[in-house]
Formats: structure tokens, C-alpha cells, sequence
């Protein structure tokens, strides 16, 4: 035989099968391939045999529409039928941007399939492997990282708008360290403008979509709206959202709240959501009008004041007439995104106070009618935040977790100005210890998820700042006789805290602890965020430098 002939076959022995030439896919090579391969913008489609197990009947657990230039999610079946009754059953009546019907209607691409596996992943009652959510995180990377990327055209549709929903429901499917903080934000801030490219919070004048799809794009703009709200005072992120977009829609949720309220057996699935949605609206009016960058003065704050809580005053009787309606934690958990509210009301409104002047004084005696309670409700916020709470349906909300931090802030200024010369009853004081003892037990349960998360971030956010008290101070206290009223155990203000900056190391740490330069007035918030710089620095994570550097 010439050898040329040999070699001829030789050489087809060796060319690939066609169901293999995916293995040689590439404009480097084309060998064993047809030459029109290298002009097709896809590759051949996989043997029956390489595409996993067969797919289920019901569309619910159906495997997402797979590009082949992406990571694949491979998931079990059973662990994927699991994982989904988990999320429609404990996290979907609190976040209703995904039902059933939707799944069915609107075919779910992998950033949607893979952002309810791994929320639901997350829950206490999941089975799940690690090594399952680890491949969900990896998966949920790649979706997103091409879902920002400059090559990829800007196309908002509605399943990728409800995977970015479903993700920034778990802090950690979109962050791994604390630099990726940043990316949470843009995250929301790219959901609420795809929300308002779909045109979700426009009426349907034309009459082009059915109950089930308008009530779906209602829930998804209240929740975005919820979500902007949440973020901006969180992360000090500007709003997304018009107020003039969200002017009404308190009144719209809470008509819904009223027509569930007279069907008892539906009254739960989603009254929750709804109104804590509402209660996102009023956090959205004090966060622009008290804390924007360019708040009013005179007359026109005094104004906004009074609006502002008219408004607080008729959520806190809307949820005193729906309170026997409720279970018990979601009632505790509503009540405490309304003490949040109230809180942020007197530290904003505080905070723009000018000098003495008729209009100043009248703001003034505004605010202390109505800032007597606040320590009682921020004690009561830390005495409800317990793990029955973390694993019930509203507990699935990071807003939560955010109240608690805003409230453990006020209960540990005014336990520090009890001990440092504040008059206060003894009952209120024994309240604060109380208050302090059921944080500390709340925060180790939170620090036994050793995995980054929202647990974990929150359980050490919980030890910064149960680590400004000094255990070595109690007998400084003093008390007054019982029958003090509220408004008169309000700590007095102090002079404005002077501006330092203090050096970094453990020596430092060790002198603002045990000395005074962390002594000031109760629910002064500029002094956390000094504080929270010096922790930052001792436990060595990341500053804000570092986050521009990786971002």
C-alpha cells in the first residue's frame, strides 16, 4: 500500500465524530469540521445523551433555556423540585415578583432559574449541598457579569428583571466579600430603571394585559420601589424613583390590604407585602426630604415636617386597625419597620435644626412631643428581632435585619448616657439591659453562619456596636424615682461633636473605648460612623478605598 494512501487513512480515522466537535469549537481550528462551521453563530446541538435528565411535565421544574457560550446550571431534579416549593411556599407570599402562573407563561432564563435555587438555598429548611449552591453562585456570576457587560446589548425583558429581583433578596447571590457591596447598589439601580423601561408603573390604559400579568408588574414596581427605598438607607444610595411616580401608591396598597382583609383565607398571602411596601413609601419621604442633598429650611421644613408625620401617625393606625389580622411576627415585623420610621424621622429632623428662631422653636417642640417613646421602641425593635422572626416569612427581608441595627444604635447611646451621667428611671434602664441581653443572644445565633451573608455581615455589625459598651460602668448609673413620664427620659443635647481623626491600631481603640471621645448625646448618628471607621480598621476589612480599587 503507497504510504500515501496509509496516511490518507490514517487521517480519517482520526477526524473527530460530528457529536464531538464541540470540543474543537473555536476559530482556531477546524479540523474534523465541516468548513461552514466556522460562519454558524452557534454550535452543533448535543447528543440526546449530554443533555441531563429529561424534563419534568410541570413547567415549574423545568430546566432554563441553556446558551451555549455560558456556564450551564446542572442541578438535580429532586433538589430542584425542593428547592422551588421551598421559595413558593416561604419566601414568595413576602416577594411576589415570580408565580406560578408567570413561570408558566413566560419560560425562565438561567439568570431567573438559578437566582430562586439559590434564595431558596439559603433558607433554614432548604437540603441543599454546599457544593449545589457554590455551582448556583458560580452560575449567578456568570449571568451577571454578562448581564453588565458593555459587549452585550441593553435588552430588558421581564424574567431577567425578575431574576435581579429574586437576587437581591439574598445579599450573598450577587457578593462574595465586602467589596462587592457596590455591586448590590448598582444592582438595584439597574432593576429600577429596566422596571421603568417595561413601563411597569404606568396603568394599562390599553387594556394589553390580563389580571394575573397586571397584577404581576404591579408587585414588581412595589417591590422595586421597596428595594430603592431599603438601599438608599442602607447604603446611603441616592433614590432611583420619583416621588411624583410614587405618590399614590400607599393609598393603592393599602385598598389591596382592605379587600384581602375581607377574605380571611387570603388575607396573608400577600397583605404582609403590601404593606410593608407602603411603609417603604413613608421611609421614602423622610430619606428625601431629611436627608437629601438639598433639604428645606423655615417654613418649608416645618411644612414637610408636619406632612411627613401626618403620614407616620396614619400608618401607625393602619396598623393598630390590622394588627389582630396578623401572625405575630409578621405584626412585630411591620412594627418595626414603623419604629425605623419614626426613628429616621427625629434623627433627620434633628439634624436640620438651625439656630433659635420662631419657626426652629416651633419644629423643636414638634420634636419632642413626639420623640418621647423613641427609646421604648427601639428597645422594643431589638426585643423582637429573634431567630422565630429571622425564619418567618417577613424575616426574609434584609430590611429587618437593617431596623434592628438602627435600633441596637439608640439602646446602646442611651445605656452609654445612663452610665455617663443621664438621669433615667430605673425602669427604663433595666428595659436597656434587657434590650442589650436579647441582642447579645440574637447576634450569636447570627454568628453561627460562618459563610458570608447577610447573617454574617449583620452578626458583626452586632458586635461593633455592642463593643462600645463598657462593662465596667454600671455603677455609674443614675436613676430617677418611678413615675417619670417618656417625654422626660429623653437625653438631653450636647454640643456638637468635634471633628478628629484618629490614628489607626488596637491602642487607639483600646483609649476611645475606656476614655470619653466617644461620649455625646443619644441618637447622634454622625458618631457611628466614626466609630464603625475605627472598628473597620481594627478587624482589618476592607476600607472604601479598597472597594474603589476593586470596583
Amino acid at each position: 500500500m503507497p504510504w500515501t494512501v496509509a496516511a490518507l487513512r490514517d487521517s480519517i480515522l482520526s477526524f473527530p465524530t460530528a457529536p464531538s466537535r464541540a470540543l474543537f469549537w473555536g476559530l482556531s481550528s477546524n479540523a474534523g469540521g465541516h468548513p461552514l462551521d466556522l460562519h454558524k453563530k452557534s454550535p452543533p446541538p448535543s447528543p440526546p445523551h449530554a443533555l441531563g435528565p429529561s424534563r419534568s411535565v410541570d413547567p415549574l421544574f423545568q430546566t432554563a433555556t441553556h446558551d451555549p457560550g455560558k456556564t450551564r446550571l446542572v442541578i438535580n431534579s429532586n433538589v430542584r423540585q425542593h428547592l422551588y416549593e421551598i421559595f413558593f411556599t416561604h419566601i414568595q407570599p413576602v416577594w411576589p415578583v415570580v408565580t406560578r402562573l408567570s413561570l408558566a407563561r413566560y419560560p425562565h432564563n438561567t439568570l431567573l432559574d438559578a437566582a430562586i435555587l439559590g434564595c431558596a438555598a439559603r433558607h433554614h429548611s432548604a437540603i441543599a449541598s454546599m457544593r449545589d449552591f457554590a455551582h448556583i453562585q458560580d452560575v449567578l456570576t456568570t449571568e451577571l457579569k454578562d448581564l453588565f457587560s458593555l459587549r452585550e446589548p441593553y435588552q430588558p425583558d421581564l424574567q431577567t428583571l425578575q431574576g435581579l429581583l429574586v437576587v437581591l433578596l439574598r445579599l450573598e447571590l450577587c457578593t462574595r466579600t465586602h467589596a462587592d457591596l457596590f455591586r448590590y447598589s448598582l444592582h438595584t439601580s439597574f432593576a429600577c430603571t429596566m422596571a421603568q423601561d417595561l413601563g411597569l408603573h404606568l396603568s394599562d390604559t390599553a387594556g394589553k394585559f390580563d389580571q394575573a400579568d397586571l397584577e404581576l408588574r404591579e408587585n414588581m414596581w412595589a417591590t422595586c420601589v421597596h428595594q430603592d427605598a431599603y438601599c438608599s438607607a442602607a447604603l446611603g444610595q441616592t433614590l432611583n424613583i420619583s416621588d411624583h411616580i410614587t405618590q399614590n401608591l400607599s393609598t393603592v396598597l393599602y385598598v389591596k390590604i382592605s379587600g384581602s382583609k375581607d377574605q380571611s383565607s387570603s388575607f396573608s398571602q400577600h397583605a404582609c407585602f403590601f404593606h410593608l411596601t407602603a411603609l417603604s413609601c413613608c421611609l421614602r419621604l423622610i430619606l428625601r426630604h431629611l436627608f437629601g442633598p438639598n433639604p428645606a429650611t423655615g417654613t418649608a421644613l416645618r411644612d414637610q415636617a408636619s406632612s411627613i408625620l401626618v403620614q407616620i401617625q396614619w400608618h401607625q393606625n393602619q396598623l393598630n386597625l390590622l394588627q389582630n389580622n396578623y401572625e405575630l411576627q409578621t405584626y412585630r415585623a411591620l412594627q418595626m419597620l414603623h419604629n425605623n420610621n419614626r426613628l429616621l424621622f427625629i434623627l433627620g429632623l434633628r439634624s436640620l435644626l438651625p439656630e433659635h428662631d420662631d419657626v426652629s422653636n416651633s419644629v423643636r417642640t414638634m420634636l419632642i412631643q413626639h420623640s418621647g417613646s423613641l427609646v421604648f421602641e427601639a428597645c422594643q425593635t431589638v426585643e423582637y428581632s429573634t431567630p422565630e422572626l429571622l425564619r418567618s416569612l417577613p424575616g426574609q427581608l434584609n430590611i429587618i435585619l437593617y431596623a434592628n441595627s438602627r435600633a441596637l444604635m439608640v439602646v446602646v447611646d442611651a445605656l452609654r448616657d445612663a452610665r455617663h451621667g443621664a438621669v433615667f428611671p430605673r425602669p427604663l434602664v433595666d428595659r436597656l439591659h434587657a434590650a442589650v441581653a436579647s441582642a447579645e443572644d440574637f447576634m450569636h445565633f447570627l454568628l453561627r453562619d460562618h459563610t458570608w451573608g447577610v447573617h454574617w455581615t449583620q452578626g458583626h455589625t452586632m458586635k461593633a456596636i455592642l463593643a462600645r459598651l463598657d462593662q465596667h460602668d454600671d455603677n455609674r448609673i443614675t436613676t430617677q424615682e418611678p413615675g417619670t413620664t417618656a417625654d422626660q427620659v429623653i437625653p438631653t443635647e450636647t454640643a456638637p461633636q468635634t471633628q478628629h481623626n484618629p490614628s489607626p491600631g488596637s491602642g487607639h481603640w483600646d483609649m476611645t473605648m475606656n476614655g470619653t471621645d466617644f461620649v455625646d448625646s443619644a441618637l447622634q448618628s454622625t458618631d457611628w460612623n466614626a466609630f464603625f471607621a475605627d472598628y473597620d480598621q481594627i478587624v482589618n476589612w476592607p476600607s472604601l478605598n479598597d472597594f474603589e480599587m476593586s470596583w
